[in-house]
């Protein structure tokens, strides 16, 4: 393995990983309707950039957790810089259980998350985000999917290429395409309700310059003093465009909208 690309974005403060970027949170937030008194939790926030847009709905209760203790150090780092109070923000073990109890959340959300976590932890996390939701809570996802036409072959191809430069899989091989994602959410206990390819969305809500992307082009510049972060950095950004996502062809990016069954 070469790097660990994810530390690398958290030091370099990179807000929207995922695909469609401040579009597809916008329309995420549009879906979650956020009102007062509503307990909302993110899988894998990340930098917090997302958590910080949600914060502007002052009744919600925010709570965000992440594998990467990089990340959730950037995270923190936004949430002080933006006077945010409200977001609790929790270190996961991968694989592990959630810290939150029974029935809590009305809405759990995930982008740029599960298609990158391999099967056995993928089930698991499904079963404790489940847990963690409230009867007929709802739970969004946003991943970078398998066309239905990629050979497995290429899939396996690319996400040893992917694993070995990065530490990470670019996407799973089963479920894959947008269809075995549907029937795999079904199988660990959720109801689809919508489903769309992200270039299709539509959204009310223009994305507002705010201090969260101040902070972002702030911490960008200070982590670019540092040559060697800024080498690694480019050479990430190259090797994903030539070699992992090769320029869309095999992947495209969706958007689940489920509810908890049961």
């Amino acid at each position: 393995m070469g790097f660990n690309l994810l530390d690398i974005f958290a030091k370099a403060g990179v807000d929207y990983l995922h695909p469609g970027g401040k579009k597809s949170t916008a329309y995420l937030i549009q879906k979650i309707k956020p009102v007062d008194g509503m307990n909302v939790l993110e899988i894998g926030c990340g930098t917090g950039a997302t958590l910080a847009q949600l914060s502007q709905h002052t009744g919600v209760q925010l709570f965000g957790v992440d594998v990467s203790a990089e990340m959730l150090k950037t995270a923190e780092q936004r949430m002080e810089y933006c006077g945010i109070t409200k977001v609790s923000l929790k270190w996961i073990q991968p694989g592990g259980k959630l810290p939150f109890e029974d029935n809590f959340f009305d809405a759990v959300y995930a982008e740029s998350v599960l298609g990158i976590i391999e099967p056995p932890a993928l089930s698991v996390l499904l079963a404790e985000i489940k847990r963690v939701l409230k009867p007929a809570g709802t739970f969004f996802s946003v991943d970078a999917v398998w066309q239905s036409n990629t050979p497995v072959e290429k899939i396996r191809e690319i996400n040893h290429r992917c694993k070995k430069d990065f530490g990470i899989i670019q996407s799973n091989e089963n479920p894959g395409d947008e269809n075995e994602w549907k029937a795999f959410f079904s199988q660990t206990g959720f109801i689809h309700i919508a489903s769309l390819e992200i270039k299709e969305m539509k959204t009310d809500n223009e994305h507002v310059q705010s201090l969260s992307d101040t902070f972002t082009k702030y911490k960008k510049r200070t982590a670019f003093l540092n040559p060697a972060l800024v080498a690694a950095y480019i050479s990430s950004l190259v090797r994903i465009k030539c070699f992992h996502r090769n320029d869309g062809k095999d992947l495209k990016n969706y958007f689940f909208q489920m509810e908890k069954s049961g």
